[in-house]
């Protein structure tokens, strides 16, 4: 892994922000205390310039809270880039103005050719931090739902290490509204059991109960795409939040090249 990134003071800097409306869909586990995903507000100057309406996310106690994109925190200068697995960490160093000390640590995916980031944060490193949170929050959501059945090849995220992430593959079954699968490293495996599609509100979502040992947990998910080309989404483990996962991924090709998270940015 990557040596603690180096931001500099501009970091969640916010000039001339307001609240835009946008098509953005996202969820998050743990309590909102602090860390928020969302739609991204519009950002007039600086290294976070954005019209907004993009995958973003806020602390409420910078900047009153408001979203930067994800794609703005992809760039070496604020992240210093992506590591070997595609995944950005942001976290405070020496360098990191006091107003921005509690930020705590991020670390985050992007999904190839798609809009949509998952990851997780706590305010610590620590892995044993209750405030550990999953998110995921992307564009596009797909609203018709397809015909076919098509197999993901996903990676997931918890307590992120440099060397933890998780893999898998989940089968849907689009026309029966299926899906299961699993996500496992060498120190843990995840079954999703009773997996269901659902098509409420013109999005094409999934959801199912997460088995992890003896462990119980849910977890929910959105295709994103014209055609579901990919998905994300998050477990969560009510009884221990520093389990929960989040995980992102895409629908095989017909030659069964396995697609991944990358360090393609926005």
């Amino acid at each position: 892994m990557k040596n603690v990134n180096k931001l500099t003071c501009a970091l969640f800097i916010l000039m001339g922000t307001h609240t835009v409306q946008a098509e953005i869909h996202f969820n998050q586990s743990g309590p909102l205390t602090t860390m928020e995903v969302g739609a991204s507000d519009a950002v007039n100057r600086g290294p976070h310039q954005s019209a907004g309406g993009e995958p973003g996310v806020g602390i409420k106690t910078i900047g009153n809270g408001a979203k930067l994109s994800f794609a703005s925190l992809t760039s070496p200068r604020m992240s210093g880039g992506a590591d070997s697995n595609g995944v950005y960490t942001i976290q405070s160093n020496e360098r990191t103005p006091a107003s921005h000390r509690d930020m705590g640590v991020f670390h985050f995916a992007k999904i190839t050719d798609a809009n949509v980031y998952f990851g997780d944060w706590a305010k610590t490193t620590s892995a044993t931090d209750a405030t550990h949170q999953t998110y995921y929050v992307g564009k596009d959501v797909t609203t018709t739902l397809p015909t076919d059945s098509a197999t993901y090849t996903v990676t997931g995220m918890s307590q992120y290490s440099g060397s933890n992430l998780l893999s898998g593959s989940f089968d849907v079954d689009f026309s029966q509204k299926k899906i299961d699968g699993s996500l496992a490293n060498s120190e843990r495996t995840v079954e999703l059991e009773n997996g269901n599609i659902h098509t409420a509100n013109s999005q094409v979502t999934f959801s199912a109960d997460a088995k992890e040992g003896t462990t119980s947990g849910v977890v929910e998910g959105t295709f994103f795409g014209e055609s579901a080309n990919v998905l994300a989404g998050i477990v969560v483990f009510s009884s221990d939040h520093t389990k929960d996962i989040s995980f992102g991924g895409a629908k095989n090709s017909s030659e069964s090249e396995e697609i991944t998270a990358s360090t393609d940015a926005s």
